[in-house]
């Protein structure tokens, strides 16, 4: 039963799942989530001048190359988000960090928060069509840090536009399951339990750990989930349905890596990332000639942020057409004789790409081959998952060897489990038996969290939600889910 009963009827539950590039919500027993939106946050900056790319170049390379893999929040990976939230760029330049979100500071056209006077005037512009209407001054940024919560009136604007836009249903009819990062704070939990039960009045809550939800939607209670997404690649192991928080492993070796890669390719090919909003029309132009195109007209002042937004989406489609990871360690000349993929940019520029689609996506198995990190303490994607499984009591590791559960929109580049299966291969030792479970479905390769919350919500009982009457019988907010604190026993 998805849910329970309330009033006489039988009510689906909700489940969100709430990442760094998009956010996702549906109705349990569902196959796949009924919205995927970007996720939102306001940020209103001052422009910064063209002069001042080439230090943010530098400074972004200094922030990742200072960076540590551990299990505690920060390291590699707060060094790479602090970078993502720093307006470096340049006209026409794509920034490195995913940016999800916009804010306008105009009237209508959008969603107004309520009950919230002092703001009056800041409009919300979410989901994928709003967000790609230039204004003026709207700035992008994303809300979560580190993969938790970090803006909440950001995070309130999302769940009123899915709510009403989507679900198109009162948040008291519908209990909900919500996702969290395996590192979230107590008192970010409490806070958004609080917020979920006092604000929207919903009748029960259930907040699961993400790599917990990935694991039940490929059938299994104990594994290792390798979760490579925007901003961080992560190994979580989990255990009869736990997590094991002292084998967390993350590395910020991830998409956005990626990106920083792609946009450096194109600086030394001298190739102009010119996203479709900037483009009236086009002309066809021969292989490498310059692009024929001609700018629109009367295009309002938009903010860097919100350019570079536009520029990532560029980047992205070039990184799933052109980008393959190599079956074996990056060798230029085995590169070269690669067969080559034709890419159209935007503006009409048209080449072809050899070694270079080998070149970038190596830096995640091997970031000594990435010029500038050699000597670098970053691991790479197989080291992650062997030094998590490492970190984890001998008696359980044939269960983590035997379950590797792949996911993550980042594993979807092409030969990336090829690869993290030979790499693994050769390490794992001879006492273990190795598998990799990695879905062929894209679509449940970038919601398992989502798909395991509709499959955990679907058949869990009343017994399992947490609900009002029992949050305000302590001065927890968080009394309905002491559960999600308990370790297996050792």
């Amino acid at each position: 039963m998805s849910g329970g009963v309330y009033g006489g009827d039988e009510v689906g539950a909700l489940v969100f799942d709430i990442g760094s590039f998009s956010v996702r919500a549906g109705y349990a027993g569902e196959d796949c989530p009924k919205v995927s939106l970007p996720a939102l946050c306001p940020n209103p900056r001052a422009p910064l001048q063209a002069s001042q790319s080439s230090r943010a170049l530098s400074a972004q390379r200094k922030a990742l190359m200072s960076g540590n893999v551990g299990v505690n929040p920060g390291g590699g990976l707060r060094a790479l988000q602090d970078m993502a939230l720093s307006p470096v760029h340049a006209p026409l330049q794509a920034d490195f960090p995913t940016t999800v979100g916009l804010l306008a500071a105009e009237e209508g056209g959008g969603l107004e928060l309520e009950g919230e006077k002092e703001k009056k005037g800041k409009i919300f512009h979410i989901d994928t069509n709003a967000l790609h209407v230039p204004r003026d001054g709207a700035e992008v940024m994303s809300p979560l840090k580190n993969g938790m919560i970090e803006d909440w009136e950001c995070f309130r604007a999302i769940l009123d536009h899915t709510y009403s836009k989507h679900v198109k249903s009162e948040p008291n009819l519908h209990p909900v399951l919500m996702s969290e990062a395996p590192w979230n704070t107590r008192a970010k939990r409490e806070k958004l339990t609080e917020l979920m039960f006092e604000q929207y009045n919903i009748p029960a809550f259930f907040l699961c750990k993400t790599a917990v939800l990935t694991a039940f939607a490929n059938g299994r209670s104990t594994g290792l989930v390798l979760d490579s997404g925007a901003t961080h690649t992560t190994a979580i192991p989990v255990h009869d349905g736990y997590v094991l928080q002292q084998g967390i492993v993350k590395s910020p070796l991830a998409g956005d890596f990626i990106s920083m890669q792609c946009r450096e390719l194109f600086q030394e090919m001298a190739i102009d990332i010119i996203p479709p909003y900037m483009i009236a029309a086009k002309e066809p132009v021969r292989e490498g000639a310059p692009p024929n195109w001609k700018k629109k007209e009367k295009l309002p002042q938009v903010s860097k942020s919100w350019h570079n937004y536009m520029c990532n989406e560029v980047i992205q489609d070039f990184q799933a057409s052109v980008l393959q990871v190599s079956d074996s360690p990056y060798d230029e000349q085995v590169a070269a004789q690669m067969p080559t993929v034709h890419y159209e940019m935007p503006n009409g520029y048209n080449t072809d790409y050899g070694a270079e689609r080998l070149r970038i996506p190596e830096g995640l198995f091997d970031p000594s081959n990435v010029k500038g990190l050699s000597g670098n303490t970053m691991l790479g994607v197989g080291h992650v998952v062997t030094t998590s499984i490492g970190m984890c009591d001998i008696d359980i590791r044939p269960g983590l060897y035997g379950s590797v559960i792949v996911t993550g929109g980042n594993t979807l580049l092409q030969g990336f489990t090829d690869r993290l299966n030979r790499e693994l291969s050769q390490k794992t030792p001879p006492s273990m038996r190795l598998k990799l479970i990695a879905s062929n479905s894209t679509m449940e390769r970038k919601f398992s969290p989502w798909i395991g919350g509709s499959i955990l919500a679907s058949l869990a009982g009343p017994q399992r939600w947490g609900r009002e009457s029992e949050r305000k019988k302590t001065v927890s907010p968080t009394s309905a889910l002491q559960a999600q604190d308990r370790q297996p026993p050792p």
